[in-house]
């Protein structure tokens, strides 16, 4: 809720259909505040993950190896979102201009969805996925389990809908996905949505290495 909401809202309001909304159309207000407190309160509340003693935090090989892996793929997100994220501002840039024309022309669409879409990644999920390459690489930072669980949830919805709607037929064609950049795509939007739930993954199998040392519990 905390990723769809913003999208429907902003979309609706800066969109082809702003023209539509009506007083009605705040009442969603409450779907959008509602899961935020919650949030909030959620992460305030103490985590009961046992302090580490002693080597208890220390890494195996495989371990390092798979947090290493993580890290690149965080690294590439970034990049994508970033890329995305302009892309979607309407960037004059080359790059983001061919970017957008030659991969994902959905970006451009007027509803605006899209738009909202890649900016909320930009502006989240990307100092999101920096501070979670900093939490795999320095011990304690207990906050990382409570924060892939929301890049994870915000991925799996945002990417869902922003495929199902660039691949749709009832979207125009001059905003569907060439068939020509199938591959790009799909390799682009899977990995944005796959990372974040192998990050959970990773916290939620192994957390040890981002427990509290016994010297400072929470």
């Amino acid at each position: 809720i905390i990723n769809s909401m913003p999208v429907l809202l902003g979309g609706a309001l800066i969109g082809m259909y702003s023209e539509k909304v009506k007083p009605s159309f705040f009442l969603n207000t409450p779907y959008v505040l509602c899961p935020l407190l919650y949030a909030f309160r959620l992460w305030k509340s103490s985590r009961s993950l046992p302090p580490a003693k002693g080597d208890s935090r220390q890494k195996s090989t495989v371990l390092s190896m798979i947090d290493i892996v993580l890290c690149l793929g965080l690294g590439l997100c970034v990049c994508i979102n970033f890329l995305r994220g302009f892309a979607g501002l309407g960037s004059n840039s080359h790059y983001f201009r061919l970017y957008a024309n030659e991969v994902e022309p959905y970006l451009f669409s007027p509803t605006k969805f899209s738009t909202v879409q890649v900016l909320l990644n930009l502006f989240y999920q990307v100092p999101a996925g920096v501070a979670a390459v900093y939490a795999l690489r320095v011990a304690g930072c207990t906050w990382l389990i409570d924060l892939s669980c929301v890049m994870a949830g915000a991925a799996i919805q945002g990417q869902l809908s922003y495929m199902v709607s660039s691949l749709h037929y009832l979207t125009p064609e001059e905003f569907r996905v060439p068939d020509a950049s199938l591959a790009i795509f799909w390799s682009v939007n899977l990995l944005l949505l796959l990372v974040p739930h192998a990050l959970l993954a990773r916290c939620l199998l192994a957390p040890r290495f981002f427990a509290k040392t016994a010297n400072r519990t929470e």
